[in-house]
């Protein structure tokens, strides 16, 4: 992880957890530059990366202030294809299924770049619009040791906001692949699917990378909104975050 990766990701922890409140006054560059021993540099990129999220506001004359805490708040930037749902937050709800830890299979161990068989945090969450289920997704995450942190959370609103901020987890790139979905029983049980719906769901793949090209985590997202129409199509497309 680079200085400024290190810089960003403890700042943007003390965000999330509210060390640095919401409406907080932050360290002047100075203060930071002495706080981390490091140049002006990697500050200036920490700081620009979290005000490009929405997290902190610069004011002339006065400082850099936190404006939000609240992952509900927080849209994402550039993040493909899933970033359609987010254009309507306001009115979308997350709720964290099921969290355990189970042994890879092929198609998990693959992905992640790990030894079939070796444990892997799974997590299923479920997405609503206005009380109308829109997504199912399921999330690996290979270090175990983080298996706690996540049963405490509780439900998971943003979960890219949560692995970068409460987890820690350095993500500069995610590769993505979208394709029309033939959804399994448990996510036609969430989202409530007839076997005869004419349009199928979307599912999203993502792969996430840190700048060593390690995978950090690998989620699966179906959705109920089809605009590709009833033939399979397939994308793949990389996001740098």
């Amino acid at each position: 992880m680079s200085i400024y990766e290190s810089i960003f990701h403890d700042i943007l922890n003390k965000i999330v957890t509210q060390t640095y409140h919401d409406g907080a006054l932050l360290p002047a560059e100075k203060e930071f530059m002495q706080m981390y021993n490091c140049s002006l540099a990697p500050i200036r990129q920490a700081m620009s990366k979290l005000e490009s999220l929405g997290l902190i506001e610069r004011k002339r004359g006065k400082g850099t202030f936190v404006k939000s805490t609240n992952p509900k708040d927080y849209l994402q930037g550039g993040n493909g294809f899933s970033r359609l749902l987010y254009e309507a937050r306001a009115h979308i709800t997350y709720g964290t299924i099921s969290v355990s830890k189970i042994a890879a299979e092929s198609s998990v161990a693959e992905k992640l770049g790990i030894a079939e068989g070796l444990e892997v945090v799974k997590i299923t969450r479920l997405g609503k619009h206005c009380d109308e289920p829109i997504q199912y997704s399921t999330h690996y995450i290979p270090d175990v040791t983080k298996l706690d942190i996540i049963r405490s959370e509780g439900d998971i609103f943003s979960w890219y906001f949560f692995v970068t901020g409460k987890l820690g987890l350095s993500i500069v790139r995610s590769l993505d692949e979208l394709y029309i979905s033939e959804p399994d029983e448990h996510t036609r049980k969430y989202l409530q699917l007839d076997q005869n719906a004419q349009t199928p769901p979307i599912a999203i793949e993502r792969v996430s990378y840190d700048h060593t090209n390690r995978p950090q985590e690998y989620s699966i997202y179906t959705m109920t909104m089809s605009p590709i129409g009833g033939k399979r199509a397939t994308f793949i497309y990389e996001v740098k975050w």
